[in-house]
C-alpha cells in the first residue's frame, strides 16, 4: 500500500529504505560490501566482519524510522527523527573520510552521501512548511479559525480595516478577541480602568526581556497600607504598587505647569546642541554632496561660507530624538558609558519586532544582542556614584530609588530603565498615543520629509517659524517655542495630520469581568484591541480622501477633527 500524502518525498523515502534494507542483507552475508564502500589507507584492519554487521544492523533502523515517515509524512515528530537519520549518516561519512581515514574519494563514496546530501535538503524544507501547519494548527485549536488566520498573516491591517465595516465585533471562539469599531466607545474603554486592565501585556513585554518572575512580582506587590511607615504613606498614599505609582508620577510630571516647562526647555536645550551642524555624528553621514563643487560658494544666513553635507534624515531624527531623551532621561553620563548606544539602539529598534513576536533566539540574535549590550551601558550607569550622575530626571531617580527599596537588584533595575527609555513609559502609560522614542523620531522624519517635498508647503511653514523668532526677539517673556506651539496653525494642521497617517499602533486591555461597551457585552477572559490606525482612516470621520496626505484637513475641521473620538 502507498503513501497516501501528497508530493513525491514519501516516495523517495521508501526507494532509499528498499536499497537500506538491501544493504543490510548485503552486509550480514559477506563485509564485502562494507569493505568496497568503505576502502581508504585505514580500511584493511578497521573494517571486519563484525563492522559490516554492525552497519548493516544501523542501516536496517535508519530505513525503520524513514519507512514511518513515508507513511506519516506530516507527523513533525517522526518527521525530524527521519532527517536526524540523514544528518548522522552525512556527518559518520565525513568523519571517516577526513579524521579516521578509512574512506576516500571515489565510487564508494558516491552512493551514501549523494542521496543524504540530497534528502537532507529536501527534509528541511519540507520541515519548514511543516512547523507553519503546526503552529497553524495550534492557533486554531485556540478557537481562531482559517476565516481569521488567512487574512491576518496575509494583511493584518487589511483584516482591521474590514472589521471596521461592523460594530464592536468579536473573533475566534476559544480565545475571543474584541475589536473596537465604534469610535464612541474608546472614551468607554480608557474609562473602565477597574474591568479592563492593561497589566497583562506589561507583564508580558517583561518576560520577552528576561525580567525575573520575582521581580515582577515586587513591581506588582500592593502594600499594606496599615503596615506603611509615615514616610512610606507620604510617599504612596493610595498604597498602590509600583507600576501604578509609577504612572502616577509620570503623569504629574507632564501635566502643564512649572515642572513641564523645566523639562521642555531642558528638552530644547539638547535639542539645540544636538543639530549643530558641526556635531552631528559622522555615521549620519552618506555620499559626499553631488553639489560638492559648489557647496564652497553656499553661505550661512549670516553669509559665512559653509560646507554642504549630505545626511540620512531618518538615521538624523533618530539619533538626534534619542540623544535628546537620553540627556534629558539620565544626563550625558549614560552616552559617555556606552559610545555605541545610539547603533546598538537602532538594532534594537529596528528588530524588536522579533523579540515581541517571541521568535526563536537563533532567529532574533541581532536584537538579542543589542539588548545585552543596551543593558551592559545602564548597569554601568548605574554603579556610577549619584553625585556622578547630574542631569538625571527626577523621574528616573524616583524609579530607581523606588526600586532599590524593594530589594530588586541592579540588573534588573537596568532592564527597567532600559524600557523607560525604550518606551517613555508608553506601556505603563496606555493612554499615550505616540513613544517619545519610538514614534517620536518617525513622527519627526515624515514632517520633515513631507515639508520638504512641497515648496508651497515649505515657504508656509518657514514663513510661521521666522514670525515666532522675530515675535520672540520682541517680547524677552516669550520664546520662539512658546510661540509656535500656540501660533502656528499650518505647523499644528500638518503635525496632527502626520500624527493621524503615520501611527500604525493600537492599544489593548484585558477583560477581567464582563463589562458593557456601548450595547455589547465583553466577556471575562477576553481581549481587547482598539486599532488607532484603523480608526484614523475611517472615510466616516476624515472624508474619501482619509488615506492620503491633506496639509489643511485640520486646518478646516480643527474643531471637529481634533476634538473627534476617533483621533
Amino acid at each position: 500500500m502507498l503513501p497516501e500524502s501528497s508530493g513525491l518525498l514519501p516516495y523517495w523515502l521508501l526507494v532509499v529504505v528498499a536499497f537500506s534494507v538491501l544493504n543490510t542483507v548485503q552486509c550480514y552475508r559477506s563485509a564485502h560490501f562494507a569493505r568496497r564502500t568503505f576502502n581508504g589507507p585505514s580500511s584493511k584492519a578497521e573494517v571486519t566482519s563484525f563492522a559490516g554487521r554492525l552497519f548493516g544492523s544501523w542501516s536496517f533502523l535508519s530505513a525503520l524510522i524513514r519507512l514511518y515517515a513515508a507513511y506519516h509524512i506530516n507527523d513533525k515528530h517522526l518527521y525530524f527523527l527521519a532527517l536526524c537519520t540523514y544528518l548522522i549518516v552525512l556527518t559518520h561519512f565525513t568523519g571517516e573520510l577526513l579524521v579516521y581515514g578509512t574512506l576516500k574519494v571515489g565510487k564508494g563514496l558516491a552512493p551514501p552521501l549523494v542521496p543524504s546530501s540530497e534528502v537532507i535538503s529536501i527534509l528541511i524544507l519540507r520541515l519548514f512548511f511543516i512547523l507553519i501547519e503546526w503552529y497553524m494548527s495550534t492557533i486554531a485549536s485556540m478557537g481562531f479559525t482559517e476565516e481569521i488566520l488567512a487574512p491576518f498573516i496575509a494583511n493584518p491591517q487589511l483584516l482591521l480595516e474590514r472589521c471596521m465595516q461592523a460594530s464592536t465585533r468579536a473573533l475566534g471562539e476559544g480565545g475571543t478577541l474584541y475589536i473596537i469599531t465604534n469610535p464612541e466607545d474608546i472614551a468607554a474603554v480608557h474609562k473602565n480602568s477597574k474591568t479592563l486592565v492593561f497589566d497583562c501585556y506589561v507583564r508580558d513585554l517583561m518576560v520577552v526581556m528576561d525580567v525575573e518572575p520575582v521581580t515582577v512580582e515586587k513591581l506588582y506587590h500592593v502594600p499594606n497600607k496599615y503596615k506603611m511607615s509615615p514616610t512610606e504613606l507620604k510617599l504612596n498614599p493610595g498604597a498602590k504598587h509600583f507600576i501604578n505609582l509609577t504612572h502616577d508620577r509620570y503623569i504629574s510630571q507632564l501635566s502643564p505647569g512649572p515642572r513641564l516647562d523645566v523639562l521642555q526647555s531642558r528638552f530644547l536645550q539638547h535639542l539645540d546642541t544636538t543639530l549643530h551642524i558641526n556635531r552631528l555624528r559622522c555615521e549620519l553621514l552618506t555620499s559626499p554632496s553631488s553639489s560638492s563643487s559648489s557647496s564652497s560658494s553656499s553661505s550661512s544666513l549670516s553669509g559665512t561660507p559653509r560646507t554642504a553635507k549630505d545626511i540620512s534624515l531618518l538615521r538624523m531624527c533618530r539619533n538626534v530624538i534619542v540623544t535628546c531623551n537620553s540627556n534629558l532621561l539620565f544626563g550625558d553620563r549614560l552616552l559617555q558609558i556606552g559610545p555605541n548606544f545610539l547603533e546598538y539602539y537602532s538594532a534594537f529598534d529596528d528588530e524588536n519586532w522579533a523579540m515581541l513576536y517571541k521568535m526563536p533566539r537563533f532567529y532574533a540574535k541581532k536584537v538579542h544582542e543589542a539588548r545585552q549590550k543596551l543593558g551592559v551601558d545602564f548597569e554601568q550607569y548605574l554603579k556610577l556614584p549619584v553625585p556622578e550622575r547630574h542631569g538625571a530626571a527626577e523621574l528616573i531617580t524616583g524609579m530607581e530609588d523606588g526600586m532599590r527599596g524593594l530589594g530588586i537588584n541592579e540588573s534588573e533595575i537596568a532592564t527597567q530603565l532600559f524600557l523607560v527609555h525604550w518606551s517613555n513609559l508608553l506601556m505603563l502609560v496606555p493612554l499615550l498615543p505616540i513613544r517619545a522614542n519610538a514614534n517620536g523620531y518617525k513622527l519627526a522624519f515624515w514632517s520633515l520629509a513631507f515639508i520638504l517635498r512641497s515648496p508651497s508647503l515649505y515657504d508656509a511653514i518657514f514663513d510661521e517659524v521666522a514670525l515666532a523668532f522675530r515675535s520672540a526677539g520682541n517680547d524677552h517673556n516669550s520664546s520662539p517655542m512658546n510661540h509656535i506651539l500656540n501660533h502656528s496653525p499650518r505647523m499644528e494642521a500638518v503635525f496632527l495630520e502626520l500624527l493621524r497617517l503615520t501611527t500604525d499602533r493600537g492599544t489593548s486591555r484585558e477583560v477581567l469581568t464582563d463589562t458593557f461597551i456601548g450595547t455589547k457585552k465583553l466577556r471575562a477572559g477576553a481581549r481587547l484591541l482598539v486599532p488607532y490606525r484603523q480608526l484614523h482612516l475611517d472615510p466616516r470621520i476624515f472624508g474619501d480622501a482619509a488615506t492620503s496626505f491633506d496639509p489643511d484637513r485640520f486646518r478646516r475641521q480643527q474643531a471637529t477633527l481634533a476634538r473627534s473620538p476617533g483621533f
